[in-house]
């Protein structure tokens, strides 16, 4: 069995996750980050994208060193 096997939500730990791109991105970097995928796609959508989101369902914060800053 595997993460997309799984419809638990508290089973999407430790997944591996690629983020491509370099507009409003720190690039070139491998790093270990504690946080959830709601938490990246909060981070993205609001610092890349310009989303003025402040909230994402399953989100708690947003990511330090995923984004440029402004």
């Amino acid at each position: 069995i595997h993460e997309h096997a799984e419809a638990n939500a508290h089973k999407n730990n430790g997944l591996a996750v690629i983020v491509a791109g370099h507009t409003g991105l720190l690039t070139g970097r491998h790093t270990k980050m504690t946080g959830t995928i709601g938490d990246l796609f909060l981070t993205l959508s609001d610092g890349v994208m310009n989303a003025g989101l402040e909230a994402f369902p399953t989100a708690d914060r947003k990511l330090d060193g995923v984004v440029l800053k402004s």
